[in-house]
């Protein structure tokens, strides 16, 4: 029997580490399953994690929050969880849910840059970078913060683009997780890093020295951005604030009317 999410214990299944609003998911650092008419099961890309624990590592906890599964949980237990970068129904994804818990419980926005694997045949370029559900949520800071983006990527010796087919964008009823967090709030880019330009990060210093600076470069010019008064009512805190007093209005005024 093949264990997925419904047969296992789920609050060990994801790491959740740091308290920043760098927020570095790594969906597929283990095999997963991708629930069509058929089960496909999605292989695990080399790397990610080890990515992941040296941009913790060198942001820290403070600027940083990373998410990822616990590999070791998974594969001593011999659990296929649900591929999260693969979702039909949010109610049923679990990093979906740990999202909503990250924007409740530290109500300020995430710059969320989600890291995937692709083969080195699968561009011609060393990384391709997802932006289509960023853009169709929040087109105005998208259109912003590209061009910042790409000179920031300039810096770095690897090839890249906007325009392959990792958009990270799932399309109608299928839901990535950059398309997750753009739902959210979030500032969601989905990263494509070749199978080279992985092992390039986890072994040589200077190249991962350089990711870090263009993340940290990027973070900086979408901090200033985001302090603009047009960007602030957009936290679910808010939402749940907005809510609460437009039911207090409404409380207030049926008061007031049976009172007369």
């Amino acid at each position: 029997m093949v264990k997925t999410r419904d047969n296992c214990n789920l609050d060990r299944l994801i790491i959740v580490k740091g308290n920043g609003p760098i927020l570095i998911t790594g969906p597929h650092s283990v095999e997963t399953i991708r629930h069509k008419p058929e089960r496909e099961i999605h292989g695990a890309e080399a790397n990610i994690n080890c990515i992941i624990n040296k941009l913790y590592k060198s942001l820290g906890p403070k600027l940083c929050t990373v998410m990822m599964w616990n590999k070791k949980y998974i594969e001593d237990n011999a659990l296929y969880p649900s591929d999260p970068n693969f979702e039909y129904d949010l109610k049923k994804s679990l990093w979906y849910k740990q999202f909503k818990k990250l924007k409740i419980t530290k109500p300020f926005f995430y710059l969320h840059l989600d890291l995937h694997g692709m083969l080195d045949t699968s561009t011609k370029n060393d990384i391709e970078l997802g932006m289509k559900a960023i853009h169709l949520y929040r087109p105005g800071l998208s259109q912003h913060m590209k061009p910042i983006i790409r000179e920031a990527f300039k810096k770095m010796e690897e090839t890249f683009s906007f325009h392959s087919h990792f958009q990270g964008w799932g399309g109608i009823n299928k839901y990535t997780l950059s398309n997750q967090g753009s739902l959210l709030g979030f500032y969601s880019i989905q990263i494509e890093l070749s199978t080279t330009t992985r092992s390039r990060f986890c072994k040589k210093k200077k190249s991962f020295n350089k990711f870090t600076k263009v993340i940290r470069e990027i973070y900086k010019e979408w901090k200033k951005e985001m302090k603009k008064p047009k960007h602030k009512h957009k936290t679910i805190k808010h939402k749940r604030k907005k809510a609460k007093n437009k039911k207090k209005i409404r409380k207030n005024f049926y008061k007031n009317s049976y009172s007369k």
